[in-house]
């Protein structure tokens, strides 16, 4: 295994450069795309959204024992590599809450806030911890898609629940029930405002990549609801804040990638009023990219005992 440069979890499957040769062969769409870079080094087109399209389902049929995944035109197909890196730390998380002690995977139950089309994070949590996972979205289409993905593959099937989100301007009601127990949440929040600024960041990141890309693609693709909602992050993250305390019993972890660090501080602020009992934040690097997961508690640390007797 090649040395950790680029920051990536120990657990993680994706270190070292990409063998197209071996991805090809597990995916062979992603032929089409793959070319000799300037580095001399096999690459694709990460501008390109097909070509990022193909690489994932590669790494997916390689990584997880896939034997089907793909997602309709135009939603959002996030880098595995990245995504997986939030699982390893909530593993992590869970270890460390367990008196430095692996939780039994069968025991953990989590559920993934905006799983979307692509229905990544429990993917990832199923295959490489065996943890069974709920997703949900507003989005009937994006659950019709991860419904298909986790029916046509058998080590999903009995690990992985969708659950539609009917009121979009809710996040935890109507998904968690009174006798449902949560030992994690997590999701990967809408980080912009609008439309408009949604694009504009994709113009730029595009530009990076290929300056002839059109400046209305983006390479990873993406729905309104994917990707921004009205106040952004900040706004996204307070609701689900003020949500959680509703049912706060009923998860030992919320947690949310918090992609803008100025957010952080109003955030920890928002949930120090709702007399939160406990407050982490996880960092995750990615080459040159820093984000966090902002994760928090409501439990004592007497319940929080209980918790792991009962249930770790």
């Amino acid at each position: 295994m090649a040395k950790n440069k680029s920051g990536l979890h120990p657990k993680s499957k994706h270190h070292g450069n990409y063998n197209f040769v071996e991805l090809i062969d597990c995916n062979p769409e992603l032929k089409a795309y793959v070319h000799m870079a300037k580095s001399g080094r096999l690459s694709i087109p990460f501008h390109d959204d097909q070509a990022v399209k193909a690489l994932n389902k590669a790494l997916l049929y390689k990584f997880y024992n896939l034997k089907f995944w793909d997602i309709p035109e135009g939603y959002l197909c996030p880098g595995v590599p990245g995504r997986a890196e939030y699982v390893h730390h909530l593993a992590d998380l869970l270890a460390v809450s367990n008196n430095n002690k692996t939780v039994k995977p069968e025991n953990i139950n989590g559920i993934d806030i905006g799983t979307g089309a692509s229905c990544i994070y429990p993917i990832v949590a199923a295959v490489d911890y065996g943890w069974s996972m709920v997703g949900t979205d507003i989005d009937k289409t994006a659950l019709q898609s991860a419904q298909e993905i986790v029916s046509k593959n058998s080590n999903l099937s009995s690990k992985v629940e969708l659950r539609l989100q009917e009121d979009k301007h809710s996040i935890f009601r109507n998904i968690i029930s009174a006798d449902d127990y949560f030992d994690f949440t997590m999701c990967n929040p809408p980080f912009f405002s609008s439309a408009e600024e949604a694009m504009a960041a994709s113009t730029r990141k595009n530009q990076n990549l290929n300056p002839k890309t059109p400046q209305t693609k983006n390479n990873f693709g993406g729905t309104a609801s994917e990707l921004w909602c009205e106040g952004g992050e900040y706004v996204f993250i307070r609701k689900m804040i003020r949500e959680s305390k509703v049912y706060a019993s009923s998860c030992y972890w919320y947690t949310t990638l918090v992609s803008n660090i100025k957010h952080l501080d109003p955030l920890r602020s928002e949930l120090e009023k709702l007399d939160c009992g406990e407050i982490k934040v996880v960092d995750i690097v990615l080459g040159n990219k820093k984000t966090r997961i902002l994760c928090w508690s409501f439990l004592s640390v007497k319940q929080q005992t209980a918790w792991r007797d009962l249930r770790w």
